[in-house]
C-alpha cells in the first residue's frame, strides 16, 4: 500500500483552522484605551498651545474693538490707496498725513457742489499764501464699499510726477500719482483712523472715540508685540511733526504717508556734513515750482527705539514747501519722514491720539 506525503512546506505550516483565536485580554484592552487617551490628550494640548502662540491678527483685534476695516493697496512707491466712489463713480483715494486738507482733483470739481464763500474764507490759510484756494463738498462718497459722512475737500490738480500745492509741505516723487482724491488729515482725524504699515497694510476707522478700556487694550497689545510709541507734535491746521535724531542732531520731521522717500532739507544736510551722491532728480510743483534732489548717506537716524545706520535718504531744497525754517525749532520740520521708513519700521499711526508706534526691532 502506498502512502502519499504532503509537501514539507504544507506539513510544517498548521492550517488556519488549527490556530486557536483568543480574544484580547482585559489588561491589553486597558492598555490600548490608555494609549488612545494619551494621544487625544497630547493633540488637545498641542492645539491649545497653537491657539496661544498664534494670536488674532491686527484686523481681528481692531474689529473686535469697534473699528471698521478699510482695504488698502500699497503701490510700488509705498502710497496707500483705497478704492471707492464719488457720487456713484469709481474713484481712487490716497491716504496722506502730509496733506492739511482732504483734496479732490479738478476734473471732479464740476460734479461737486462748492462750499459757500464764507466757508471758503474760513478754510483758506492765513498769511496770504500763494495760489488760489477752492473747496468743494463730498456729499456722497464711499470707501471700500461703505458710505461715509460728507467731507470738505480742496480742489487741486495732480502734476506729472505727483501731487503738489504751492504752499503746503507736500511733494511726490517716482512717477505720477494715480488717484482722484486725498484722504488728508481732516478725514483721518474725524474717523479716528489707525494706519498700519505692516504686511499687508491696513486702515481702521470708527465714527466714535474708543472706550478707555479699548484704548488701553490696544496700546498694551502694541507694546507686547514689540512696538514703542512716539508722540508727534501737532501743528494746526494739520501737520504732525516727529522728533528724530539724525547723526546725533535732534530734528523735526513731517510725518508724510504720501511721500515715498525720507528727505532732509539741503541746509540741514550741510550742517550735518552729509556727503551727496552723484545723480540729480527733480521735484516738481505747481506754478513751475521745482527743486533738485539727490541721494545722500547718513550715519545714524533714531526714531524712538528704532535705529538705522548707514541709511540712504534724499536731500533737496525744501524751502518752496515751507520745510526750511530759518529759526531752529523742533516745532518747525526740516525734513520729511516718508513711507520708506514707515514701512521698514512697520509703523502704526494712531491719528486720533496722535501717536506713532515703531517696531523696536527695526534696527539696522
Amino acid at each position: 500500500m502506498s502512502v502519499k506525503l504532503a509537501p514539507l512546506s504544507d506539513m510544517s505550516r498548521p492550517s488556519a483552522s488549527a490556530i486557536p483565536i483568543q480574544p484580547p485580554s482585559a489588561a491589553f484592552r486597558g492598555k490600548l484605551a490608555g494609549m488612545a487617551a494619551l494621544v487625544f490628550l497630547s493633540a488637545s494640548l498641542l492645539l491649545a498651545r497653537e491657539s496661544r502662540v498664534r494670536p488674532p491678527t491686527l484686523r481681528q483685534f481692531m474689529e473686535k474693538r469697534g473699528y471698521t476695516v478699510v482695504k488698502v493697496d500699497r503701490t510700488p512707491e509705498q502710497h496707500l490707496m483705497v478704492n471707492g466712489r464719488i457720487d456713484g463713480k469709481r474713484a481712487r483715494f490716497v491716504v496722506d498725513t502730509g496733506f492739511t486738507f482732504n483734496a479732490v482733483e479738478t476734473n471732479w470739481a464740476k460734479r461737486l457742489p462748492r462750499v459757500s464763500s464764507q466757508e471758503e474764507a474760513a478754510l483758506t490759510p492765513p498769511g496770504n499764501p500763494p495760489g488760489s484756494f477752492q473747496f468743494a463738498r463730498l456729499n456722497h462718497f464711499e470707501l471700500d464699499g461703505r458710505p461715509y459722512p460728507a467731507e470738505v475737500a480742496m480742489v487741486t490738480r495732480w502734476w506729472q510726477r505727483g501731487l503738489f500745492l504751492p504752499w503746503m509741505p507736500v511733494f511726490r516723487m517716482g512717477g505720477a500719482l494715480d488717484c482722484d482724491a486725498v484722504l488728508g488729515v481732516p478725514f483721518l482725524q474725524h474717523h479716528r483712523a489707525v494706519i498700519d504699515y505692516g504686511q499687508p497694510p491696513g486702515l481702521f476707522v470708527r465714527g466714535t472715540a474708543p472706550s478707555s478700556e479699548a484704548t488701553r487694550e490696544i496700546e498694551e497689545s502694541f507694546r507686547l508685540s514689540g512696538f514703542a510709541p512716539v508722540e508727534p507734535i501737532y501743528l494746526p491746521p494739520g501737520k504732525w511733526v516727529v522728533s528724530a535724531r539724525v547723526n546725533n542732531r535732534q530734528v523735526g520731521l513731517l510725518v508724510d504717508t504720501g511721500g515715498y522717500r525720507t528727505v532732509l532739507d539741503q541746509r540741514l544736510a550741510a550742517e550735518l556734513g552729509v556727503k551727496m551722491r552723484p545723480g540729480v532728480d527733480l521735484m516738481h510743483g505747481v506754478e513751475g515750482r521745482q527743486s533738485t534732489m539727490t541721494d545722500a548717506r547718513i550715519q545714524r537716524l533714531e526714531l524712538g527705539e528704532s535705529v538705522f545706520t548707514n541709511l540712504t535718504v534724499s536731500v533737496a531744497d525744501l524751502a518752496p514747501w515751507n520745510l526750511s525754517p530759518t529759526q531752529k525749532s523742533l516745532l518747525l520740520p526740516r525734513g520729511i519722514l516718508g513711507s520708506d521708513l514707515l514701512t521698514e519700521t512697520r509703523a502704526i499711526l494712531d491719528c486720533e491720539t496722535p501717536r506713532i508706534w515703531f517696531l523696536k526691532s527695526a534696527v539696522r
